[in-house]
């Protein structure tokens, strides 16, 4: 009896059983169903199926879904801060007030052979597109600080790190750059100078809104707080702009040497007054004072008005606009102040040192290092808040 009674229990349970699966197998193996698991899908995507787009219903992988919705929100934060007035306040009081500064040094600056009316607004001109880089590079850090804390401080999965942010930012960085080139166009036409430079100059301000805006995003995620990061962005922003430069100069007694050169010969002169080339005689031309400033100028590549000064002469070959300024800087970096330095020739096809590349590559390593810090102190916190038993002493 107590078999039986056992048979019997088993066997309403396999009715039980039966009766509530709707798909009952007939005596068939069913197929494995795999879920996705891992950084590129999330609850929605599981419920969707495995080889199933959750929003579209379309076939593809779940990480082109991520990347798109990642691309959805950027857009969307972009055309939310277009649509402010506090956004385009900023943005003119940035360009405008540039504008305005450099022709406030032009016109009180002391009046010389320089000075006169008709080379004041090629002054203007020049100067403004030097500085327009830079600020953008002030206004990039903040923006970046901003996008950052809104990315952070949106509900739902933050996915796409700090990429985001950043290409927040550098959309941000279009309607300055576009405004800053409507800007220096007038001021070229008021000076009859060619709006190549103003081209230039706008360029320069879009790549310094994104190297600047990654910056910005990676110091608010790696330190946390609105007020710390915009302070240290902007101290940055201060190093590169003025201070690499200023740090050159300051370590200028540190590449001086006395050499002996001898006689110069066949000196090539280019159109700015610089040395092109010149073979070297063997008449004994003394011991003269060298500064290697070649070791140095690595550092003031880093400004970005040094970027725009460098890449501002391949459009201004014949200096109407910038002057000599450029190539002296050329000049410095391939250290051709004094020829025949213990007896070396130059030829016009030596190379020379490419100072705009040195100074992208070097903002760029900055940003990059900034980004990895705060990109990995981000994923700690993350990683916190989903298991504390990481940050647990007695885990």
């Amino acid at each position: 009896m107590q078999a039986q009674g056992q048979v019997q229990c088993f066997g309403d349970m396999e009715d039980s059983v039966v009766a509530d699966d709707p798909k009952p197998a007939a005596g068939l193996h069913q197929e494995p169903v795999f879920e996705p698991i891992g950084p590129g899908t999330d609850n929605d995507a599981r419920a969707a199926g495995p080889h199933e787009d959750a929003d579209t219903g379309l076939h593809g992988f779940p990480r082109a879904r991520f990347a798109r919705a990642n691309l959805d929100r950027v857009l969307a934060d972009w055309l939310a801060g277009i649509r402010t007035i506090r956004f385009w306040f900023s943005v003119a009081a940035a360009v405008l007030g540039t504008w305005a500064a450099t022709g406030a040094v032009v016109l009180l600056a002391p009046s010389g052979g320089e000075g006169s009316p008709l080379v004041q607004p090629l002054l203007v001109y020049s100067l403004a597109s030097a500085l327009m880089p830079a600020t953008a590079a002030f206004l990039a850090v903040i923006w970046g600080v901003h996008a950052e804390g809104r990315f952070r401080a949106r509900p739902g999965r933050p996915g796409g790190s700090l990429l985001n942010p950043v290409l927040a930012t550098a959309l941000r960085g279009m309607a300055l750059g576009a405004l800053v080139l409507g800007v220096l166009l007038v001021q070229a036409w008021i000076a009859g100078a060619p709006g190549t430079v103003a081209a230039v100059s706008a360029g320069i301000v879009l790549v310094e809104c994104l190297v600047f805006g990654a910056i910005g995003a990676g110091l608010s995620a790696w330190a946390g707080g609105r007020r710390l990061a915009p302070a240290t962005g902007w101290m940055l922003c201060i190093a590169f702009v003025a201070g690499a430069p200023a740090a050159a100069i300051a370590l200028l007694p540190l590449v001086r040497a006395e050499e002996p050169v001898t006689v110069a010969l066949n000196v090539e002169w280019a159109p700015d007054g610089t040395r092109l080339a010149f073979r070297c005689s063997e008449i004994d031309g003394g011991v003269s004072e060298i500064y290697h400033t070649e070791r140095l100028m690595w550092l003031p590549a880093l400004s970005p008005p040094v970027l725009f000064l460098m890449l501002g002469a391949e459009v201004d070959k014949a200096g109407h606009v910038l002057g000599w300024v450029p190539a002296a800087l050329q000049e410095a970096a391939d250290a051709r102040q004094v020829p025949c330095v213990q007896g070396q020739p130059r030829s016009r096809d030596e190379p020379r040192m490419p100072m705009a590349l040195v100074g992208f590559l070097g903002q760029a390593a900055v940003a990059g290092a900034i980004v990895a810090g705060g990109y990995r102190r981000k994923r700690n916190l993350d990683m916190a808040r989903d298991d504390p038993a990481r940050i647990s002493p007695r885990a």
